[in-house]
């Protein structure tokens, strides 16, 4: 009888490489990122959707910084590549929320008037 083995470390990303990311994207733009994943359509052939949400607390007198949503379609049904998809997910939402600083609009404050 042979021996049960586990997915064998560093031969494709994992969950584990997925919760490291998220952690790394939530320490760099200190929010709280989630990953939700549904089914697509009503059989079994849609797929899955993969949607990735960071959410932030509004710091006092700031202006909020609204949820930055980046979403895929991962249309391999191997299980073992769900965790590969999860994680190029993320690289891509690292990226949009970098997008969503840039179009931000930060506080200004107006100069003194002229004497």
């Amino acid at each position: 009888m042979a021996r049960k083995q586990w997915a064998r470390s560093g031969s494709t990303p994992d969950w584990l490489d997925v919760m490291a990311a998220i952690r790394a994207v939530d320490g760099m733009h200190l929010g709280v990122t989630m990953v939700t994943i549904l089914p697509v359509g009503i059989g079994s052939t849609g797929g899955l959707r993969v949607a990735i949400s960071t959410t932030w607390e509004p710091a006092p007198g700031s202006p909020e910084m609204p949820c930055v949503i980046t979403e895929r379609v991962c249309e391999d049904f191997r299980i073992e590549a769900l965790p590969a998809f999860v994680l190029g997910g993320i690289y891509s939402h690292d990226y949009a929320l970098g997008e969503a600083y840039q179009q931000r609009d930060f506080f200004r404050v107006a100069p003194p008037p002229a004497n």
